[in-house]
């Protein structure tokens, strides 16, 4: 099954992103990572269909820096 990672500015984000997905009935979980530059990151993975996250968390004002499969 295919899963994006939606990195997000902050560790607060990717958990407001969550909720705000399930609340959406999108399940997800919160993952920390790298950037390429250095230093650490948190995002969202979710699996499946996942065309319209972006927009969802848009809507509840998630700022989404980088995506990643």
């Amino acid at each position: 099954m295919n899963s994006i990672l939606f990195i997000t500015r902050s560790q607060t984000d990717a958990q407001r992103a969550r909720v705000y997905l399930a609340r959406n009935g999108i399940s997800s979980v919160v993952e920390k990572t790298t950037f390429k530059r250095g230093g650490c990151a948190f995002g969202v993975r979710v699996r499946g269909d996942s065309s319209n996250c972006a927009e969802i968390l848009a809507r509840y004002g998630i700022v989404i820096i980088e995506t990643r499969t």
